[in-house]
């Protein structure tokens, strides 16, 4: 039986479970790095145990290569995926881009406030409940995920944030303000990854139809755009 090794995710920050078999009963290495920014770096460890079974891996929330050494012989090596937590990844997305609006510097544009002295969560925009002006942010009004293919462990998941400027005036002064608060998103995230998201890759801006014509939401819902945060995703029965 060929040596081999295979990988689960702990799913607590605690790292991975390789579980090695075809060992013949000696003893057994364990080696891994972070994949893909490690992929020329030197193999960490080994974890040992004697013959076939599981070995802990305290690696961090991430990507990794592991393979397995005994007898002279080496498995090949697996790409397995280590999570920081079981809440879901566009939670913590949306937590993220939370906190990262929070601390721009949006303009004070009419003796109320800055729009993020409040910002509003919603499954959908709705300025009704809203104390304008304000911000709101949605993970599911109207704009999808999107899924690109990665490797055979992993997948590219966009993560969407639609984030909109809810005001209760349109003069010049307010367009002004629109402008530049768009403008402060767009530098924010057209590139970073928001911190505290270990899966996020990179993050990117889009722009979005608040609302079509004769739509409410069209009279305080001035400006919209989405952060699309792309992460690194366990590709489901991946190898």
């Amino acid at each position: 039986m060929a040596l081999t090794v295979t990988l689960t995710d702990n799913q607590d920050a605690t790292g991975l479970t390789a579980t090695v078999a075809g060992s013949g009963g000696g003893a057994v290495s364990v080696y891994w790095r972070a994949y893909p920014e490690g992929g020329h770096a030197a193999w960490a460890g080994p974890a040992a145990r004697t013959g076939d079974g599981a070995v802990s891996l305290a690696v961090g929330p991430g990507a990794w290569w592991v393979y397995a050494a005994a007898g002279g012989a080496a498995s090949a090596p697996v790409a397995g995926y280590a999570t920081a937590a079981v809440t879901p990844v566009a939670t913590r997305v949306r937590a993220a881009v939370k906190a990262a609006l929070a601390a721009l510097p949006f303009a004070h544009y009419d003796g109320v406030g800055r729009p993020t002295a409040t910002i509003y969560e919603q499954l959908a925009i709705d300025p009704d409940v809203c104390d304008l002006p304000c911000l709101a942010i949605s993970t599911a009004d109207g704009v999808a995920e999107t899924v690109e293919p990665d490797t055979n462990a992993t997948r590219l998941v966009g993560l969407p944030v639609v984030v909109a400027f809810l005001t209760s005036t349109s003069g010049p002064e307010t367009l002004a303000a629109v402008e530049g608060w768009r403008e402060l998103v767009r530098d924010r995230f057209n590139g970073p990854r928001p911190p505290g998201v270990p899966e996020a890759v990179r993050s990117a801006v889009e722009p979005l139809v608040v609302a079509a014509p004769g739509d409410p939401k069209l009279f305080s819902v001035r400006s919209a755009l989405v952060v699309r945060v792309f992460c690194r995703v366990p590709q489901p029965n991946g190898a």
